[in-house]
């Protein structure tokens, strides 16, 4: 099977972990999650491509962990919480590192909370940076999986063939 690797950033507690649950394992979708330490795998299967996304650390202390992934990742998803705009701040730091040639997505999580940006600054930011943005509430797994199909079929990325050590579930299924 084909594979697309993704890495995704920002700064802590803005939802990287629920968004990508509810996207792979929305079984497991939850209120809380324990803070990612360093960097976790999770995959979102098509019939055709597997969506390898890398969870990262918002913590600074994992930043130079988390930029030697950058080399294996054809695409970037920049998280930022809608109710605290510094968060996107740092995403805007976090894409100021990602190489020139890497696909990104920019996504605005907590739309299901008071939203306290200005969109006007978001969407100013992505039109100058050629970066799709996107608003999603980690409570909405389907709209998630569609975000995640849409990377799958929008990217404009080649997938490559990687076999992977554990079984994959049919679905998706989370490497730890």
């Amino acid at each position: 099977m084909n594979t697309l690797k993704s890495i995704w950033l920002g700064q802590v507690n803005v939802g990287k972990t629920s968004l990508l649950t509810a996207g792979c394992n929305p079984e497991l979708n939850k209120k809380t999650y324990p803070a990612t330490m360093g960097i976790d795998a999770m995959f979102y299967m098509n019939h055709d491509v597997r969506l390898m996304c890398w969870d990262t650390s918002g913590h600074e202390r994992f930043e130079s962990v988390v930029s030697m992934f950058f080399k294996q990742c054809q695409i970037a998803i920049l998280v930022y919480d809608v109710n605290d705009p510094p968060t996107f701040d740092v995403a805007i730091e976090w894409h100021k590192r990602l190489p020139e040639d890497m696909k990104v997505y920019m996504v605005g999580n907590k739309m299901d909370l008071e939203n306290k940006m200005e969109d006007e600054c978001v969407e100013t930011y992505c039109t100058e940076h050629r970066i799709e943005h996107f608003k999603l509430e980690s409570s909405d797994n389907e709209a998630i999986r569609a975000f995640m199909q849409y990377i799958v079929e929008h990217s404009g990325v080649k997938a490559f063939e990687v076999s992977l050590t554990q079984d994959v579930q049919e679905d998706c299924c989370t490497v730890t």
